[in-house]
């Protein structure tokens, strides 16, 4: 504490704030108190004195706020060192993401229950790179930095400016569905992840409750006796265009937790339920996603129907989660338990 005694206090001190100590000699360390804890002072990256003072306090169960996030990320990134501790929030959501200077993108677990999905990542990740399936690559150290709890990925950044188009998910999915799956290490999908759970909880009424857990206990039979029949293929398991990202003249699988063994037509079948049943993907679009993956039209299989409803099914339970927001998000939600009840109700879907 001697050396920093003349910086006075820092009451308004946020544990993974980054400050300017000047002439403090590289190589020093010291302890501030801030008002998130008690903090520690790595050493100083520069020779001018720029310091990252980093968590130490928080609580394993305190909310993931992108204060808190943003914490574990440079705190993760000062025990790997190289890095500048200077980080931009892209965004929020299942994950926090921030960009780093020099390329890099840190990713940080909403906590302890994704350490495994995170692991799984960077594996995929090399897994496709050796097979010549462009995909996001992991960034030094190349596996998880685990942070009170929090796995911390950091990711090779790319440019993510466009969308790739359906066509060019066409012929990544293509690629991806060709690599051999002997001996992966990897599960097997789950169709209907969450979904109970969502139904259960959903500010829906009774009956459409009810309605949702007859068309979810149907459906799951049907997919038992699908995947009965089918041949395990490796798959990304939800390739929508905001999970393949156009870099370098080409698509680009990212979001790789999603990626498991199963169906190559549970893959095909988002693109064939947007195109043939919710009009959200013009006949020149899929039919140019269909020519890339080489020719095959998923929605002329004998198993299409069944996909597309388990599709819509999952798309309900996560829209159903947030019918209380609103009266329009309300009546989407009757909606679309209508159409998932009777196949012959038109659907005019939203994009949420």
């Amino acid at each position: 504490m001697d050396r920093l005694s003349g910086y006075g206090s820092f009451p308004w001190l946020l544990a993974g704030s980054v400050m300017r100590f000047p002439g403090l000699p590289e190589g020093d360390a010291g302890v501030g108190v801030g008002i998130s804890g008690r903090v520690s002072l790595t050493r100083p990256l520069t020779s001018n004195g720029l310091v990252y003072l980093g968590h130490m306090s928080t609580s394993t169960h305190a909310p993931f706020s992108e204060q808190r996030a943003r914490a574990l990320a440079l705190e993760a990134a000062a025990q790997v060192g190289g890095y500048e501790m200077v980080m931009e929030l892209i965004r929020m959501g299942e994950h926090a993401m921030f960009r780093l200077p020099g390329g890099v993108v840190a990713r940080v677990a909403r906590g302890p229950g994704w350490a495994e999905t995170a692991a799984r990542e960077i594996r995929v990740a090399r897994l496709l790179e050796r097979h010549g399936v462009p995909c996001g690559r992991p960034a030094a150290p190349g596996e998880p930095v685990t942070i009170d709890g929090h796995p911390v990925t950091f990711w090779e950044e790319l440019d993510t400016s466009r969308r790739a188009t359906f066509a060019e998910i066409g012929e990544v999915l293509r690629d991806l569905h060709a690599v051999p799956v002997a001996d992966l290490d990897l599960p097997v999908l789950d169709a209907f992840h969450r979904v109970g759970d969502r139904i259960a909880g959903a500010p829906i009424s009774e009956g459409d409750r009810a309605d949702l857990q007859g068309v979810l206990e149907e459906l799951e039979g049907a997919w038992a006796a699908l995947t009965a029949v089918s041949p395990m293929r490796l798959i990304h398991g939800d390739p929508h265009s905001g999970n393949v990202a156009h870099s370098a003249g080409h698509a680009v699988l990212i979001d790789l937790e999603t990626v498991c063994l199963g169906p190559a037509e549970w893959d095909l079948a988002l693109p064939g339920t947007y195109f043939a049943s919710l009009g959200w993907l013009g006949k020149a679009d899929y039919e140019g996603f269909v020519r890339a993956y080489g020719g095959r039209d998923v929605t002329v299989s004998p198993h299409f129907q069944v996909l597309r409803r388990i599709r819509e099914l999952r798309m309900t339970s996560w829209l159903i989660q947030h019918a209380g927001e609103s009266e329009e998000l309300a009546a989407q939600a009757r909606h679309r338990v209508a159409c998932l009840v009777d196949d012959r109700v038109p659907r005019v879907w939203s994009r949420r």
